[in-house]
């Protein structure tokens, strides 16, 4: 029916089912990898062919959503791969905002380079740099890093509204509410990318003081590995967290990062 132009609200009355299970089977249909995944793999249902659909344009996804199907933990595994998907295009975004603003955008620096600093570690003289005092310099730069954003809410702490604000459409407050919640997004971390080359010194900094003890600023490799290593473990756990709690309401977009005020386009 729908190949002659019936809308999807008459396919649903004429064929005495719900809409949703209507909409659903035009997106399988619609997508050839969903229809291919449906017919090779029986084990499918129609919701999850219709969420393999959402993916069409992603093999490796296809395949993960597929294996979760047969071993179990398939909504967990959408909602990683939503998740995912809104991640990579909300750091996307926030990354040619950056260039849009002249800003060179590159990969965050390892802790002990040399020569890409961060501008929070770094001062010209006795003046601690910072994005303001330092996007003259030719090497001024920035990486994405994710980190928790605070709305500022004018609302009384106790949910009060002493002065009778609120409006007729939203009389309990809750709209404003959920716009003071903290939320996660991409936001830049400014970077000079040849420190030494610019005059620029640590402010802070660790030596060694005539123990023979090895300066807390320089781990060995092993230990240079198990940080990195703990560190990749936490934000993916952090990820794998958040996708779980989803999983229980519609999923929620990545939130648009600050636009930089200012922050020279990717450097190697």
């Amino acid at each position: 029916m729908a190949a002659f132009g019936v809308p999807a609200a008459q396919i649903a009355r004429r064929l005495a089912t719900s809409r949703t299970r209507v909409d659903r089977g035009l997106a399988v249909a619609g997508s050839k990898l969903a229809r291919g995944a449906a017919e090779r793999w029986g084990i499918l249902t129609l919701d999850q062919a219709a969420v393999v659909a959402q993916f069409d344009d992603d093999d490796e996804a296809v395949k993960q959503l597929v294996v979760a199907a047969q071993h179990g933990g398939f909504d967990h595994k959408a909602q990683q791969l939503r998740d995912a998907r809104a991640d990579a295009a909300a750091r996307a975004e926030a990354a040619q905002a950056l260039t849009a603003a002249g800003v060179t955008v590159g990969d965050r620096p390892v802790w002990d380079d040399k020569t890409v600093k961060r501008l929070r570690e770094l001062k010209q003289g006795d003046q601690p740099l910072t994005e303001d005092n330092h996007t003259d310099c030719p090497r001024h730069a920035a990486f994405l890093a994710t980190d928790w954003i605070y709305p500022e809410s004018d609302e009384d702490p106790d949910g009060d509204d002493p002065d009778g604000e609120l409006s007729a459409e939203d009389p309990d407050g809750d709209e404003d509410r959920d716009r003071a919640k903290p939320y996660r997004a991409w936001v830049p971390e400014n970077v000079c990318t040849d420190c030494a080359a610019h005059g620029h010194t640590l402010r802070f900094g660790g030596h060694d003081s005539g123990s023979g003890r090895k300066p807390v600023s320089e781990p060995d490799d092993d230990e240079r590995e198990a940080a990195r290593a703990a560190r990749r473990d936490v934000i993916q756990s952090n990820k794998d967290w958040d996708s779980a709690a989803r999983e229980v309401g519609p999923a929620q977009r990545f939130r648009r990062s600050p636009t930089p005020s200012s922050c020279s386009n990717t450097w190697h």
